[in-house]
């Protein structure tokens, strides 16, 4: 995960909670899976620079970051971004949507 990835997910907890899409108990669940996860945090290189910015015309930068860590690992890219599903899937990553 690229280090912005667990404040990004903090972030879009957030808003579900605010949207009133998920419960503040459901949120607080959540937060708290978060903080109890073990992310293996994959800092920005040469590698992940050169990715990015060649995914640049699909994908935002912050969103390219997942997608060239799982195209370089051949992980499976977890989200409930639809926009990033679609792009992620054209470029061959594996996707999973949680339930």
């Amino acid at each position: 995960m690229p280090p912005h990835g667990p404040l990004e997910t903090l972030r879009t907890i957030r808003r579900y909670e605010h949207a009133g899409l998920i419960t503040p108990v459901a949120a607080e669940k959540h937060a708290e899976a978060i903080a109890g996860t073990n992310f293996t945090i994959i800092p920005a290189q040469a590698w992940m620079i050169h990715s990015i910015w060649n995914l640049r015309h699909n994908i935002n930068p912050y969103d390219a970051a997942y997608v060239a860590i799982a195209q370089r690992f051949g992980y499976r890219l977890i989200t409930l971004d639809e926009r990033l599903v679609r792009a992620a899937e054209r470029l061959g990553v594996e996707v999973r949507i949680p339930a």
